[in-house]
């Protein structure tokens, strides 16, 4: 905590009445982070110009490459993202559902919109894998 402390300068006492511990820190961190790349996705997904493909795409870009670089650029990245860790895993299983279902939402819409034709491929939007 000291460390973190120095970082934001702010003393260890100011940062307790905000945390409990750096577990809770880490915590909101990562969600923090989850938030702000699936609302990125989101938008991605939503934009009235272009197509499902290049929606899709930019969702992927806006959710994954900043978690990527993080992941590349932290010793702890790692577990920013791990759906495994023992502090942040329902976070980031949850954050992973919540993106799959958007996904899902935008590839319903654009059937629904005949933008892609799933049943070229014999495949429903509704079909469970």
């Amino acid at each position: 905590m000291t460390d973190i402390a120095k970082q934001v300068n702010m003393s260890r006492t100011s940062i307790y009445q905000h945390f409990e511990n750096k577990e809770a820190i880490f915590c909101t961190i990562v969600e923090q982070l989850h938030q702000e790349t699936l609302t990125q996705a989101a938008t991605a997904l939503n934009q009235q110009q272009g197509t499902i493909t290049q929606h899709i795409l930019e969702a992927f870009e806006s959710r994954m490459i900043v978690l990527f670089a993080l992941v590349a650029d932290s010793i702890h990245g790692n577990e920013l993202t791990d759906i495994n860790s023992r502090v942040a895993a329902k976070i980031n299983r949850d954050a992973i559902a919540d993106f799959t279902q958007m996904l899902a939402q935008a590839i319903e819409t654009a059937v629904s919109q005949s933008e892609i034709q799933l049943s070229r491929f014999e495949l429903s939007p509704f079909e469970n894998s």
